[in-house]
């Protein structure tokens, strides 16, 4: 699928090539990425389905579609985007950030559990997937107060607990600014006693 390898859609030829179709294309970007955002799936099939192999059109931030429907939890734009199309839930925006960073981020629990689920085998990459500064899916969350997506990726994911940012930052370090403080703690501490926030070797994000 395009996009896959997160460093080289970072860094590499795909990315400056979908930039380079932005400017010239740029008329033909925002419909689609405005489709996705306002969950019309009818709109985005008019638009994508004349060739779905294609690369997707980007935004000036790098973001897909997929993306722009993630930030709003338009859920059944992400069921076509993800059926439909070659995007890569895994596949970064020029921050760093895949769909599920955004998801996290909008507190969208449905849309963040379509995106890690989309497929099995990648689950636990797109979970622990991180930013250009090294920001997990529960920092995101943890940083904008989302208490129910805090929760479920606990409750998945609990050894993400333990990762840290550029900046030596666990997602803990948030919680006091973002209110959910005493939320988070009574989390984490349900977490350690059942076992499910492990300190692995795999906690500092996918390389």
């Amino acid at each position: 699928p395009w996009c896959s390898d997160t460093r080289a859609a970072l860094f590499g030829e795909a990315v400056n090539m979908a930039h380079k179709r932005l400017k010239k294309y740029s008329s033909a970007l925002l419909p689609a990425h405005d489709a996705a955002a306002a969950n019309d799936v009818s709109s985005l099939r008019k638009m994508l389905s004349s060739d779905l192999a294609a690369p997707p059109t980007l935004s000036e931030d790098g973001d897909s579609p997929l993306h722009s429907a993630a930030k709003e939890g338009a859920n059944d734009a992400i069921d076509w985007l993800l059926k439909n199309t070659t995007i890569d839930p895994q596949c970064p925006n020029k921050n760093g950030e895949t769909a599920a960073h955004q998801a996290a981020a909008g507190g969208h629990l449905k849309s963040l559990m379509k995106l890690v689920d989309a497929d099995p085998e990648q689950r636990e990459q797109v979970a622990k997937a991180t930013d250009s500064q090294g920001l997990t899916l529960l920092h995101h969350a943890t940083v904008r107060g989302k208490v129910k997506v805090i929760k479920w990726l606990l409750d998945e994911f609990g050894e993400s607990v333990f990762a840290e940012n550029e900046n030596g930052q666990l997602s803990i370090h948030f919680a006091a600014s973002s209110g959910v403080f005493s939320t988070f703690l009574v989390h984490v501490l349900s977490c350690l006693l059942h076992g499910r926030c492990m300190h692995t070797s795999h906690t500092q994000g996918v390389v």
